[in-house]
Parts: structure tokens; C-alpha cells; sequence
């Protein structure tokens, strides 16, 4: 009896082959059927669709970008606020007195800081102190005879007062009166107008600062109040003349001059006025300003 082929069987060796050598193992693949296979897998997939992968993925990759910047755009950046800080409370100061400037403020420097400017401010003048009276104005007098005469009742002179102003203020309401008389041996010449009425003094309202203001004028002597001397047997008389200026409310500041005939021994002296002519003009007559003290 013949035994069925492979079973049971032992292994004989076939002539021309190593039975040796093992067999492939069926789990691992073959190498050469697996590039085969991924050769003909991708000879599959047509070349549009590699392209139309790509452009797509190059769309995302912009998409991303742009929407990275338009966030990073859209972030905006916060304000940083200034810190609240409380007011500081200054000590409330005193104005500054009229004239002086006031002080420049600054957060950087207190009131205790600032030195009080050292002054000593005037007292203001109470109702019961008299006001201190201003200076009166120098007034320059120059007279000028313009002419004189005689008749059987006066003596008559005409002149020309100019009054100068010699401050550098204006001067108002300046009066001026004037009286003529005449000289009596052994008496003041201040004290021959005693009894002769002041005529109606004249008003200038203004003379300005170093200017000058002229006036004219007239007066008249009674010859029954000529007081006569004799030199020899020449009757004579010798004028004077009184000017009185008067500033405002100021006190009246008289002045005295003497009227005669210059004299031929000297141009500083004065002759008196003889009386044994005929009335009518006499020409050439000068003044010269007396130097007498007010009592």
C-alpha cells in the first residue's frame, strides 16, 4: 500500500534545489509590486488638479496674511490717561498794593516762598490836615513908560507891564493892580499909598511855562495930591509907581518903582520931575525898581 503524497511523509531532498534556502514571507510585501502600485496610482491623478491645488493653497496663505494685518490694524492702542491729582489749596493772598506789579505764578513755588516786597506806605491825609499850599511862580516884571503928561488937573502915565514866567508850570487867574503916587521927604515910599483907593485890578487867566504875557495900563495922579520939594526955586515932584501881582488865591507881592528923567551924571539915577513947565508931554521918562522889604 502506497501512502498518500505529503503526509506523514518526511522531507526528501529534491536533486538540483537547496532545500535550505527559506521561503518569502507572505506579510511582507514586495517591494517591486509596491512602486509599481504608487507609480500607477499617481499616473492617475490628472496635472489640472495639482494646479488647481496649488492656486487654492496660495489663496489661503494670502487670506491668512490679510486677515493677520487687519487684525493687527483694527487693535487699537490705549490711551493712557493722566493721573487725577487733587488741587493743592494755596493761601489766598492779598492783593498788591497800586504800582506794583503782581507777582508771577508758578505751581512750583509757595506763597511762604515769595518775599514781601519791604515798603513803607504813606499814611493817607485825614480831613482835619491842611493841604501843604504850593509854591508860588517866579514872575519876572519889566515896565515900560509909554508916555506921561500933564495937565492942570492929573499926572498922567501910560506903560507897559510884561510879566514873565520863568517855571516850567503854567500860571492862572494873575491879577494886577497898580497905584501911583508920589515921594515925601522923609517918609517910606511903601507908605505914600496909604489912603489912595486900589483901582479895579486886571485878570489874566493864563500864562504858560516859561512864556511871557503883556499887559497895558493906565494911572492917574490929582495934582492936588502931588507932594511938591524945591531944589532952589524949581518946584518938583517925583512919582512912584506900586505894582501889585496876586496868583490865584496866593498872597499879593507888591512892587515899588520910582518914575523920572535920566540922569546925565549917571544912567543908574533918576532926576525928579520939575513942575515950572508948561502941561503937556513929557518924554523920555524911566522906571527903576526899588529895593523895599515888605513890614
Amino acid at each position: 500500500m502506497t501512502a498518500p503524497t505529503g503526509v506523514g511523509t518526511p522531507d526528501t531532498a529534491t536533486p538540483g534545489f537547496d532545500t535550505s534556502a527559506s521561503l518569502p514571507d507572505p506579510s511582507i510585501p514586495d517591494v517591486a509590486t509596491t512602486d509599481t502600485a504608487a507609480s500607477d496610482t499617481s499616473s492617475a491623478i490628472p496635472l489640472w488638479a495639482w494646479i488647481a491645488g496649488g492656486l487654492t493653497l496660495l489663496a489661503l496663505l494670502i487670506g491668512a496674511v490679510l486677515f493677520l494685518r487687519r487684525g493687527t490694524a483694527a487693535v487699537a492702542v490705549p490711551e493712557i490717561e493722566r493721573p487725577k491729582v487733587a488741587p493743592r489749596h494755596e493761601p489766598e493772598l492779598e492783593p498788591a498794593p497800586s504800582g506794583l506789579a503782581p507777582a508771577p505764578a508758578s505751581s512750583n513755588v509757595t506763597a511762604s516762598a515769595i518775599p514781601a516786597p519791604a515798603m513803607t506806605m504813606a499814611s493817607e491825609p485825614t480831613e482835619d490836615a491842611a493841604p501843604i499850599p504850593s509854591a508860588p511862580a517866579r514872575i519876572d516884571i519889566d515896565i515900560e513908560i509909554v508916555r506921561a503928561t500933564r495937565s492942570v488937573m492929573n499926572f498922567t502915565l501910560d506903560y507897559r507891564l510884561n510879566l514873565a514866567n520863568r517855571t516850567p508850570n503854567a500860571v492862572r487867574d494873575v491879577s494886577i493892580s497898580a497905584i501911583l503916587t508920589s515921594a515925601q521927604s522923609g517918609a517910606a515910599p511903601g507908605s505914600t499909598a496909604l489912603g489912595f483907593d486900589r483901582p479895579q485890578p486886571v485878570i489874566i487867566p493864563r500864562i504858560g511855562p516859561n512864556k511871557t504875557h503883556s499887559e497895558s495900563g493906565q494911572v492917574q495922579l490929582p495934582t492936588s495930591k502931588l507932594q511938591v520939594m524945591r531944589q532952589g526955586n524949581v518946584p518938583l515932584f517925583v512919582p512912584l509907581l506900586q505894582i501889585t501881582v496876586t496868583q490865584g488865591n496866593g498872597e499879593p507881592v507888591t512892587r515899588h518903582y520910582v518914575v523920572g528923567q535920566p540922569s546925565t551924571a549917571s544912567a543908574a539915577r533918576l532926576q525928579p520931575i520939575p513942575l515950572n513947565t508948561p502941561p503937556g508931554g513929557i518924554p523920555g521918562l524911566r522906571v527903576r525898581e526899588l529895593d523895599i522889604q515888605p513890614a
